[in-house]
């Protein structure tokens, strides 16, 4: 059954002060349906609004965690350059069932924070609610860009995430960046950033289609290119998803160089005029802004190791 959420309207009374001193966010129910067991709530902050569901949890705990994702979409949307109020964020449920899974509903997006028995964040919902979801909330953003290439997609949600991690939960910033330089002296091949979640052919959807004599040939020198034409099905496709851990972290490093050249303001352009690219956005166009605007060189970065 399709879900459908309407606001309830009601006059919206102050939050509590929050620790800092400054105002809670306030929250209005959501109606919802039987189908899901977690209460749904409507949450504005100023001129931001987004929702939030949850179970088992106190008041004062859900009010800080708003609070908290409210900076993040903050945070996330200053250094991309956007306006909070233009973004359709996805939604966070905070739920204590380790077995739960969001409803399926066409054009609804909704990332789980786990809590521990008790209602409180353990090390796995700190990590989600930290990491994960401001990482995931800048793909919220870039519903205003329209399609972009994964290694810019991925290497925005990163560098912008970030930020807001780094403010909310450092520690949890030099984990992720600790790994991003473990992922990246792990690799064994070159990234290739331009191909990644480019589609390729399936190799054994090639090799069905060569003649014993081309196979050998094939095995004995992996450059032979065998003439065609060769047929294929959209099952004989597949996404490049070789090396995914190392390639977030050399998409974060393309925007990084961007900033350390071009500073935060600098980045903020390159993607502006990024979005005003025709679709689909092109790699090539991408590297040329980037130079043109802050006079790094990312093309072999996208193409080698």
């Amino acid at each position: 059954m399709k879900r459908i959420h309407f606001v309830i309207l009601l006059l919206l009374v102050s939050g509590c002060a929050a620790l800092s001193g400054s105002p809670q966010p306030s929250m209005s129910p959501l109606v919802t349906d039987s189908s899901d067991n977690l209460d749904g709530v409507l949450v504005k902050d100023s001129d931001l609004t987004f929702s939030v569901f949850r179970e088992g949890v106190d008041g004062a705990i859900a009010g800080n965690h708003s609070r908290d994702l409210a900076r993040a979409y903050r945070i996330v949307s200053e250094a991309i350059g956007v306006e909070p109020s233009d973004v359709s964020w996805a939604q966070v449920a905070f739920t204590r069932d380790p077995g739960y899974q969001p409803p399926r509903v066409q054009d609804v997006t909704r990332w789980v924070v786990p809590l521990e028995r008790s209602g409180s964040l353990g090390s796995k919902g700190m990590w989600a609610l930290y990491q994960l979801v401001p990482h995931e909330q800048v793909h919220s953003i870039q519903g205003l860009f329209g399609p972009l290439p994964r290694w810019y997609s991925e290497g925005m949600a990163e560098w912008a995430g970030l930020k807001a991690t780094a403010v909310l939960a450092p520690s949890i910033e030099a984990e992720r960046r600790a790994q991003h330089d473990q992922q990246l002296a792990a690799a064994t091949r070159p990234l290739s950033l331009a191909s990644w979640g480019g589609v390729q052919v399936k190799p054994e959807a090639f090799l069905r289609q060569l003649t014993p004599e081309q196979r050998r040939k094939k095995e004995a020198d992996p450059n032979y290119s065998p003439p065609g034409p060769f047929n294929f099905t959209p099952e004989d496709f597949v996404s490049d998803e070789s090396n995914t851990a190392a390639r977030y972290a050399a998409s974060l490093a393309l925007f990084e160089a961007i900033e350390a050249e071009a500073g935060p303001e600098g980045v903020r352009t390159w993607i502006a005029e990024v979005a005003k690219l025709p679709n689909p956005k092109r790699t090539n166009d991408i590297a040329r802004l980037a130079k043109e605007i802050a006079g790094v060189d990312i093309s072999k970065m996208l193409v080698g190791p």
